[in-house]
């Protein structure tokens, strides 16, 4: 079927609809998880290309989005259907869902389950994509998603982490999958905020059970940093175009290849980096402690002192008694800059620390225990901090404690 549309110059012309399909990968698992329904449109004689933002808004323009919409998305399960059986292990199908096709009720959602079984596709293969922060009507979202989840699709949040993405429509919606917005994906590689901000939603959707897909890959290392951060798939143009039917079925998929033999290797050298590091800080803790252990109290502050000025990386140190109580001032590294900020200082003397992750999950006398990067109140950077208990000359138990540059103690030599 084709839509009557104006295109180009106010002239009205003929538009076919069909289908491009935009691959989703595991690495992991070494194969395409499913594949992304995009609209495209061929206009006139000439069968000129019309890319998707410029044909919806042409229909919406020509008072015919509704008809293009509907069009749309029987077009594509039909696409998806003339896959042959058992091809490619039956790559999930995922359909964007319009906001009008949510508000606009029955008549939408008997469309599309009709459309479905036409086709003859099971609804347990289809993955129905959902831009939550668009719908404003709230009560027809959680009837589209809950009536459709009842009959077994699959349910997508699109764009999450772009623009006025609601946080509080995940727990209400209940995804299966989460997309993370390329907004967040684009040179993550060199950005440790969006690196947690991506962690965090990564860390969010498994505890609600939910799997994630980074979409907007377009660099290898964009694809690497994901995979490291814990994301499930991946999907962009670096690892290809959307594909026609034909293109897809012939494809060999081999960027999936290299890219996983990359990561093993990296995983591999990672985890020897963060041994290395491991035994750095540790044999740094264990040399300061004991030189403290055979020192007198009033000599502790000068022997962090000297301590420092032997390490490049370690930013400032202090001791705690054993209920965690700060008993010198914090000593801090010549030459590491500071946030000029009242809320960033170093802790004085008496200082309770009771409550801090160091203190609480520290173990026995003589273990080194290393905490996770956090910002440092000291100088508003990041750091960890390793801590260590040890006995004094007088029998007192006293934990050293050592904030460490995060970034530059990533590089143990």
């Amino acid at each position: 079927m084709n839509i009557a549309l104006s295109i180009k110059d106010n002239l009205t012309t003929s538009v076919r609809v069909f289908t491009r399909f935009h691959p989703i990968y595991s690495v992991r698992e070494h194969c395409v998880i499913g594949i992304e329904a995009l609209s495209r449109g061929y206009a006139g004689i000439s069968a000129e290309e019309v890319q998707p933002e410029e044909l919806f808004r042409r229909a919406r323009d020509n008072g015919r989005f509704t008809q293009l919409d509907r069009h749309a998305l029987c077009t594509a399960v039909q696409s998806y259907a003339s896959l042959p059986e058992g091809s490619s292990a039956a790559p999930l199908l995922f359909l964007n869902i319009s906001t009008e096709m949510i508000e606009r009720g029955l008549d939408d959602i008997r469309l599309l389950n009709e459309s479905i079984l036409k086709a003859g596709v099971s609804p347990d293969q289809v993955v129905l994509e959902i831009i939550e922060s668009r719908v404003e009507n709230i009560d027809a979202l959680s009837y589209f998603v809950h009536h459709h989840r009842d009959r077994g699709f699959l349910i997508a949040l699109d764009d999450v982490g772009a623009g006025h993405s609601n946080l509080e429509r995940i727990s209400l919606l209940k995804p299966d999958i989460i997309k993370i917005d390329r907004s967040l994906v684009s040179g993550i590689y060199r950005g440790y905020h969006k690196q947690e901000v991506c962690k965090a939603l990564i860390l969010l959707s498994h505890r609600i059970g939910a799997l994630t897909i980074a979409e907007g890959i377009e660099e290898k290392e964009e694809a690497l940093t994901c995979l490291e951060l814990g994301v499930d798939m991946l999907q962009g143009f670096y690892f290809c175009r959307p594909l026609s039917l034909a293109e897809y079925q012939d494809s060999e998929h081999l960027e999936i290849k290299d890219l996983a033999e990359t990561y093993a290797q990296r995983s591999i050298e990672r985890k020897e980096q963060e041994r290395l590091l491991a035994e750095t800080h540790r044999a740094l803790a264990g040399r300061l402690t004991e030189r403290l252990m055979a020192a007198d109290r009033p000599d502790f502050t000068r022997i962090l002192k000297s301590s420092l000025r032997s390490t490049r990386f370690a930013r400032c140190a202090y001791l705690l008694d054993s209920r965690g109580h700060q008993i010198t001032g914090t000593i801090v590294q010549k030459g590491f800059t500071k946030k000029e900020h009242r809320l960033f200082a170093p802790a004085p003397e008496g200082t309770d620390h009771s409550l801090k992750s160091y203190v609480l999950r520290r173990g026995e006398l003589d273990t080194c225990y290393i905490t996770e990067p956090y910002i440092s109140k000291a100088t508003g950077e990041l750091c960890i901090t390793a801590s260590q208990g040890f006995r004094g000359k007088s029998g007192e138990e006293f934990i050293l404690c050592i904030d460490i540059d995060y970034g530059g103690s990533r590089d143990p030599r």
